[in-house]
């Protein structure tokens, strides 16, 4: 059991017998319909359009709350298992704003961020929070910073949710492009040479641990992949004064 997560019962898994991989490719496809139908490349999504034909999403979410990799190791790789959970958190975070309109940020439903540790979802026969797929389950079990480019809060700040859902197949060339992507983009990293400056997204400060697990320093990471990696010295810029942007929870609409 998921620690955390409350059981409601083995009455809600489904029998081996009964998880047919065709259908859940078709499974996965209905979220793939969703993001390819009404989310943007920079990250804008239609939460309207979704709300007034759910027929997708619910499907996906119907499958997710029989089938994980929990429930049903055998089924999963380990590169299968984090895509799953990354497409699982993506999601839920969609089916949270469709199930709460007139809002006008993720903040604002329950109190105190409780959209993110107080409303819970049945995946695989349990009740789970969107807390514990992205703190217990993404950074505590697969260790990987890219994780942090690949989910999505529905907040213009978030890094892109994308056309398309991530697969085991390649997981790493698919998580290295959303790296690229975000640390590219000059909204979430701005180097100001000449006032010896540098502006960062502030899931780099809140997240700092997980990107300096490997590394000596903050900068050291995002070098890794900015375009002007292989031109700019990290012992140029290792004494930058790091600025935080202040973080856009509106929604990504």
């Amino acid at each position: 059991m998921i620690n955390d997560a409350t059981a409601i019962g083995r009455e809600a898994q489904i029998k081996m017998s009964e998880v047919d991989a065709v259908d859940s490719q078709n499974n996965y496809n209905s979220l793939n319909i969703i993001l390819q139908s009404f989310s943007t490349p920079h990250g804008k999504i239609d939460y309207t359009s979704i709300r007034n034909d759910p027929f997708n999403l619910n499907k996906f979410l119907n499958f997710i709350s029989n089938v994980s990799p929990q429930l049903y190791p055998e089924l999963f790789s380990e590169t299968d298992a984090k895509a799953y959970w990354i497409n699982v958190y993506n999601a839920l975070t969609i089916k949270t704003i469709i199930d709460n309109p007139n809002v006008n940020s993720i903040r604002e439903i329950s109190w105190g961020m409780g959209a993110f540790w107080r409303n819970k979802f049945i995946v695989g026969g349990i009740k789970i929070t969107l807390n514990h797929i992205e703190h217990k389950i993404l950074r505590g079990k697969y260790n990987d910073p890219r994780i942090h480019f690949a989910i999505n809060c529905a907040s213009n700040s978030c890094p892109p949710i994308g056309n398309r859902i991530v697969t085991g197949d390649n997981l790493s060339d698919q998580l290295n492009k959303k790296a690229t992507d975000f640390i590219n983009d000059t909204t979430n990293v701005r180097f100001d040479h000449s006032n010896k400056k540098v502006y960062l997204s502030r899931i780099f400060k809140w997240y700092k641990k997980d990107f300096t697990h490997n590394h000596n320093d903050l900068l050291e990471y995002i070098l890794e992949y900015h375009k002007d990696g292989s031109e700019i010295k990290y012992t140029d810029v290792s004494t930058y004064n790091i600025i935080y942007n202040k973080y856009d929870w509106l929604l990504n609409e």
